[in-house]
C-alpha cells in the first residue's frame, strides 16, 4: 500500500485497501492466505513524521505440525508505525511493515488444537480421528 504524502491533510487520512498476500510474500510451507487481506490505514502527519495506525484482517490457512491437517486462523492485527519523511519524499510504502508485523504473528509450531495427538509413528494414522490404529 503506497500513500501519497500530499494527500494527508491536517485532519488525517484513512485509506482502505485489499492487499494481495502473494505480492506481500506472506505464504510459506505451513501457512498461507487464500484470499486478500483487508487493510485499513489511519494516517496523521506531524511536521516531518507520518504516523500510520494500521488494522489488518484476513483468514490464514495453516498446517498443524503434529497431524498435518489444515486449519484456519482469523488474523486481526492492530499496530502503529512512524515514517520519518525525507526531504522531497512524495510517497510512503506501508507494505514492508505490513508484511513484517503479520509474519511475526506466525507461530513457530502451529497446532490445530492444544490437545492434538498427531500421527502414529508406525502407520501414519491420524490419532485424533481413530480410536486405535492398526499398529502393535
Amino acid at each position: 500500500m503506497k500513500v501519497q504524502v500530499d494527500r494527508i491533510r491536517p485532519e488525517g487520512l484513512t485509506v482502505q485497501e485489499q492487499a494481495d498476500p502473494q505480492k506481500l510474500d506472506l505464504n510459506t510451507d505451513i501457512a498461507g492466505f487464500k484470499s486478500p487481506l483487508q487493510v485499513e490505514a489511519r494516517l496523521q502527519r506531524v511536521n516531518d513524521v507520518v504516523n500510520a495506525s494500521l488494522t489488518v484482517r484476513g483468514r490464514l490457512s495453516m498446517k498443524c505440525c503434529r497431524c498435518l491437517s489444515e486449519f484456519i486462523v482469523e488474523v486481526d492485527k492492530d499496530f502503529s508505525v512512524d515514517y520519518p519523511l525525507e526531504k522531497g519524499a512524495r510517497t510512503i510504502d506501508l507494505d514492508p511493515d505490513i508484511r513484517d508485523y503479520i509474519m511475526l504473528e506466525y507461530p513457530l509450531k502451529p497446532l490445530c488444537k492444544e490437545s492434538c495427538k498427531g500421527l502414529c509413528p508406525g502407520c501414519g494414522a491420524d490419532l485424533n480421528t481413530v480410536a486405535k490404529c492398526n499398529c502393535d
